[in-house]
């Protein structure tokens, strides 16, 4: 998800509006302007995303395969 709302940071900075922690957030430098992993870093620590929940096959199948590794 790309940023809210951009502005110019300090020097050659973009900076993007996070629509979680409502805070400016460096978002790309001047040198690769259209290089936002700046900002994905941020939204990769920021960012609540809902995880599937494991189902009870699921879990007895990954029990399985993991007891039948030989040491």
């Amino acid at each position: 998800m790309k940023p809210l709302e951009q502005r110019m940071g300090k020097g050659d900075m973009i900076e993007g509006l996070c629509h979680q922690c409502h805070r400016f957030v460096p978002a790309c430098n001047g040198k690769k302007k259209n290089n936002y992993m700046l900002w994905y870093r941020h939204a990769h620590k920021c960012h609540l995303y809902d995880k599937p929940k494991s189902t009870l096959k699921a879990m007895r199948k990954l029990s399985i395969t993991t007891s039948t590794i030989p040491k």
